[in-house]
């Protein structure tokens, strides 16, 4: 118990790693604590599952794709569960379920990422903020065929520079990039073709959640006369189908107004049409 403790806090504290990374690892605990398991009785594994998917979810109540995925696996268990009281069989499920939603993840961030890498051409000026391992996986895809420069906002919150950190992953990639402080976020945009950010939320009216600076890139970009293209990019388990929710320190709500488009693995949606598309921290 007291090394589950540990994987879930470390989840918590995590102030490095994105909401989809984060997901990933929290799926990999259950799959671990099924694996693990020594409950003698079906009660009393659901039991110990259950708490386990509680503590996930409560632990990053801003990062909504915790809560879909590990929600979509208590749903699968549960209703896996109604049919089957076997405690082996039952183990069995609950690992193959953690992996299967694990690779619906990744499957949908590959298409959000190649819907995302078609905006950019040959001579795109890009400006992004805070840090997102998709955002990333975009700029890596797109720099395979093209060349475009590439400008990140110091993203500086506490302790971390994000931004730094966005820089130093595309180098290694061999993406050039220039890091500039925060405060010149109109510059940055005024020199800007298009504009694409992560995602921690999209909430059920198309605002999103995402970290610092993410808001003061988006008003500059609203500002602009014309505006330049603002894009969320995210996976659809991003999607908050409920009302408010909990910004932990460091993130911020972007209204929908200043959103051009959502990029996900059905493509780009208008964000007020992303109710329709919320599968909801419940779903199968």
């Amino acid at each position: 118990m007291k090394d589950l403790v540990e994987k879930i806090n470390s989840i918590r504290n995590d102030r490095t790693h994105g909401a989809g990374e984060l997901s990933r690892r929290a799926l990999e605990i259950l799959r671990e604590a099924a694996q693990e398991n020594r409950s003698p009785t079906t009660a009393s594994f659901l039991e110990e599952m259950e708490f386990i998917c509680r503590e996930l979810i409560a632990a990053r109540p801003s990062m909504v794709i915790i809560a879909s995925s590990v929600g979509r696996f208590r749903c699968r268990l549960m209703e896996y569960a109604g049919r089957e009281r076997n405690i082996e069989a039952l183990r069995s499920f609950a690992v193959r379920a953690a992996a299967g939603i694990m690779e619906e993840i990744s499957s949908a961030k590959v298409q959000a990422v190649a819907a995302a890498a078609g905006l950019l051409a040959d001579g795109t000026r890009m400006v992004t903020c805070s840090y997102s391992s998709t955002i990333l996986q975009v700029l890596e895809q797109a720099a395979r065929e093209k060349r475009f420069p590439v400008t990140v906002l110091e993203s500086r919150f506490g302790a971390y520079s994000y931004g730094e950190i966005t820089a130093c992953r595309l180098q290694e990639k061999g993406i050039n990039c220039r890091v500039i402080p925060d405060d010149r976020a109109r510059e940055a945009v005024a020199e800007a073709d298009l504009i694409l950010v992560g995602a921690d939320a999209v909430l059920a009216d198309g605002s999103l959640v995402n970290g610092y600076p993410t808001l003061e890139l988006a008003t500059a970009a609203a500002e602009r006369h014309p505006r330049v293209p603002f894009y969320a990019v995210c996976e659809s388990l991003k999607f908050h189908p409920g009302g408010a929710i909990i910004l932990e320190e460091g993130f911020q709500l972007i209204p929908s107004r200043m959103i051009k488009g959502i990029i996900c693995e059905e493509g780009i949606i208008d964000p007020g049409r992303v109710a329709e598309y919320s599968t909801g921290p419940a779903a199968t």
